[in-house]
């Protein structure tokens, strides 16, 4: 049988989205920011519109224009920066950290005061180095690699490409010997321990030889770094010959004096600011909404065109482009205040079942989904999605997204229902609580939270240990 071709019809039904409707979606979804862009371009190329800024400038004053978001987002840092921080795991985790000098109590480092004192852009570190090379008793050829050198730091202050590899573009003028001579001298500089390629290099090119405890913390770092990490005192202590109290004064001398990251004070990342959408306050015993946005520019049809359109001299093609023009104006504004009214009405429904927490924090966050939102509203829970999405809120507990608010919940065995949140301030809890000389187990933490009526998972729990920043039992333990 020969194959044949020929055409056909059938009905079908099919739902597809306008342009109109997916520009809608897409101004609805927008956060404060990106919506003040779209607003500015559209001003700029559409004759039809008018963009008219508020007039009265304190009316930008009147709330906090900028909030500092927190970071959330570590989770996309640069791989050299996850690399750093797996290595160095036990001083972010475990230590919380390094504490400064003045903290402790002791006399600050002029050379860190002049640098956080500084006015103006911040200098960054290959700026600060390039300066102490210039004026180095050295070769000329030693301070040209070495300035090649500091141009290939991470913002940690590490060397991780090898020597070898660095220097080949070079391999007719220098040597190896000229490149380690060039190291030397960046390892020299300050801030102590830049030039490193490991993270015991780093701390241990910033032990001095007139610190008292120099030989153990050398050794210290040279040998037992790593149980140091995993809180294995007595081993360190056995290694070194010393006590365990000698051990632990060891690792305060470490935190209180050392920096495993010497570049990242130079490093300038501007804050990633965010405005909030709304603000949510009490007065006379009343939750208000108010939505941020009285700093926005107010739109509007530009008249002398649409007398210009009604005008019977117009006609043609210039006509139908200016028609364009005033529809595609009136469609942003329509749009635009489209996105408010749904915006004001589910803050309002938020607000109305979260009240507990604007008025006593987060461990009366309830348990709420996007859909109780847009059952309520009589919307799609798409819209919801979008609605909140990149959008924040000012409240008594702070600036946060709009859709921390919403969050799954433990069912307990007496029927107790509590928010994600509320059951992972009750590990923090558990955890600040407990003896620290027997930490409690991730399942001694399930036990916990079953007898106040609460089922979890061991996995569960260790879910939110580590979203908490929280040590296992193991590195939590103190000798």
């Amino acid at each position: 049988m020969r194959p044949e071709l020929f055409l056909s019809q059938r009905p079908e039904l099919r739902l597809q989205l306008s342009p109109q409707l997916i520009q809608r979606i897409e101004i609805l979804q927008l956060n404060a920011a990106d919506l003040l862009e779209l607003m500015e371009n559209e001003a700029l190329t559409n004759d039809a519109l008018m963009a008219v800024k508020p007039p009265d400038p304190s009316l930008q004053t009147e709330r906090p224009e900028q909030f500092e978001k927190k970071d959330a987002a570590a989770a996309e840092a640069n791989p050299e920066d996850s690399e750093a921080r797996a290595e160095l795991d036990w001083w972010n985790e475990t230590y919380r950290g390094r504490v400064r000098r003045e903290a402790a109590g002791g006399d600050a480092d002029p050379k860190h005061e002049a640098i956080a004192n500084s006015p103006g852009r911040p200098r960054t570190l290959q700026e600060h180095l390039d300066e102490q090379i210039d004026v180095a008793d050295a070769a000329p050829e030693v301070r040209e690699l070495a300035h090649f050198l500091v141009q290939n730091l991470d913002r940690n202050g590490w060397l991780k490409e090898p020597l070898g590899e660095l220097i080949v573009p070079f391999h007719e003028r220098f040597t190896l010997d000229h490149a380690d001579l060039a190291l030397k001298l960046v390892q020299a500089l300050d801030p102590a321990g830049v030039g490193a390629r490991t993270p015991a290099e780093c701390l241990a090119l910033q032990v001095r030889d007139d610190m008292p405890l120099a030989p153990y913390l050398r050794r210290l770092i040279d040998g037992s770094l790593d149980d140091l990490a995993r809180n294995r005192l007595p081993k360190v202590a056995k290694d070194l010959g010393i006590t365990v109290d000698e051990v632990k004064d060891l690792a305060v001398a470490l935190r209180r004096n050392f920096d495993p990251f010497p570049g990242r004070r130079f490093a300038y990342e501007p804050p990633m600011r965010v405005r909030p959408d709304v603000v949510v306050e009490k007065r006379d015993g009343q939750w208000e909404i108010t939505l941020a946005d009285d700093w926005m520019p107010r739109l509007s049809i530009n008249p002398e065109r649409l007398k210009l359109l009604r005008s019977k001299a117009l006609g043609g093609d210039l006509k139908k482009h200016l028609r364009r023009d005033v529809e595609s104006a009136r469609f942003l504004i329509e749009s635009i205040e489209q996105r408010r009214r749904t915006l004001e009405r589910v803050a309002h429904e938020i607000v109305k079942r979260q009240s507990e927490y604007l008025e006593h924090g987060v461990e009366h966050l309830k348990p709420l989904k996007m859909q109780e939102i847009a059952d309520e509203l009589g919307i799609h829970v798409s819209t919801v999605s979008r609605a909140l999405k990149g959008k924040y809120v000012q409240t008594p507990q702070g600036v946060q997204e709009m859709k921390a608010f919403f969050t799954g919940a433990s069912q307990g065995t007496d029927g107790v229902v509590e928010s994600r949140t509320g059951v992972r301030e009750r590990v923090r809890d558990l955890v600040e609580k407990e003896d620290k000389a027997n930490p409690l187990s991730d399942e001694e933490i399930v036990d916990r939270l079953q007898a106040m009526g609460l089922n979890v998972a061991r996995r569960t729990v260790t879910k939110y240990r580590k979203a908490l920043k929280i040590p296992s039992s193991r590195q939590r333990r103190e000798y």
